[in-house]
């Protein structure tokens, strides 16, 4: 009996010892490892600490982008720009773009004066008139309120051209009343912004096409204050003299304007000649300061008018 007891309890573990090797090789879970591993594994598996799969080859890096906070799309390969500033866009100042601004460095009165006239156009149309004033100061200045009036050779007719910056008599255009530092101002007839390849006035006032507004063969210009008192006169042929215009502030005329196209401009510095004033003169590009109070001496006859506004170079 003893006997048959002990060939029982072998065979048992024989049994088990073979069904062991046979589940071990047939690749069944191994009971002695602790992670659960396949039979088999050579080596403890040390397990994945980020959800990805037993006995990967290669640590898993993740995901490289769990949440768009831009909406960016999810695992994409290259950095995130980020959203454009959706703020708007920074409008500037109004001289933003021009060049740093240069002290005068001519003699120049504190206030705008007229710098340019032509009271005839090229084709001799009476009505292709224009006004150019200039700010020789190293500061804006305000001309709100300001009135150009044209005044006959004896004063007996007066017209008012415009009362800045825009009234009944005119239009102005992109001109708030202020003149920039070293800045130029056109005030035109209807019949000069119309021509092609001219510069656009910054004010415009309409006229009577068939005679125009100014006179060629005399008269002045005046530009007053609010309060009426002038800040510049520019007399032209007989529009000034001391005897017969003592209320005019200038001394003597300038010239007259009967040829075609042709203005009266105000030179930069006393010395200047009409060539100096020209294209290509040495003082072409230097402004228009000079006033002794004296048209006949501060102004050159220019044989070809060159019109400037708010949109050109500033001078000096």
């Amino acid at each position: 009996m003893a006997n048959m007891t002990w060939y029982v309890s072998c065979r048992r573990t024989i049994t088990a010892a073979v069904a062991a090797a046979l589940l071990f090789a047939c690749g069944g879970t191994d009971p002695n490892r602790p992670d659960g591993g396949t039979a088999g594994d050579t080596g403890h598996d040390a397990g994945t600490q980020d959800g990805g799969p037993a006995n990967g080859l290669a640590p898993d890096a993740g995901l490289p982008d769990a949440g768009p906070p831009d909406g960016g799309s999810v695992n994409e390969l290259a950095p995130d720009a980020g959203i454009p500033d959706a703020g708007p866009p920074d409008a500037g100042s109004p001289d933003a773009g021009l060049p740093p601004l240069t002290p005068n460095p001519y003699p120049h009165p504190d206030r705008v004066v007229i710098s340019e006239l032509q009271t005839l156009g090229p084709t001799g149309n009476p009505a292709d008139e224009f006004v150019e004033f200039y700010n020789p100061t190293d500061r804006e200045l305000d001309l709100t309120g300001y009135v150009a009036r044209f005044l006959n050779a004896d004063t007996s007719i007066t017209r008012t051209l415009c009362t800045f910056p825009g009234s009944a008599a005119c239009t102005c255009t992109g001109f708030s009343g202020r003149v920039p530092a070293h800045g130029y101002l056109l005030l035109a007839t209807d019949v000069f912004a119309a021509q092609p390849g001219r510069p656009t006035p910054d004010c415009t006032w309409n006229t009577n096409a068939a005679s125009g507004t100014l006179s060629g063969y005399g008269g002045h210009l005046r530009l007053s204050a609010p309060d009426g008192g002038t800040v510049d006169l520019l007399g032209w042929w007989n529009g000034v003299n001391a005897s017969s215009k003592p209320a005019a502030p200038e001394t003597n005329p300038a010239s007259g304007l009967s040829a075609a196209g042709a203005s009266v401009e105000r030179k930069a510095v006393s010395s200047a000649l009409t060539a100096d004033m020209a294209p290509g003169g040495t003082y072409a590009p230097s402004g228009n300061s000079c006033d002794t109070d004296d048209n006949g001496a501060d102004f050159v006859l220019r044989a070809v008018a060159e019109p400037q506004n708010l949109a050109s170079p500033r001078e000096p």
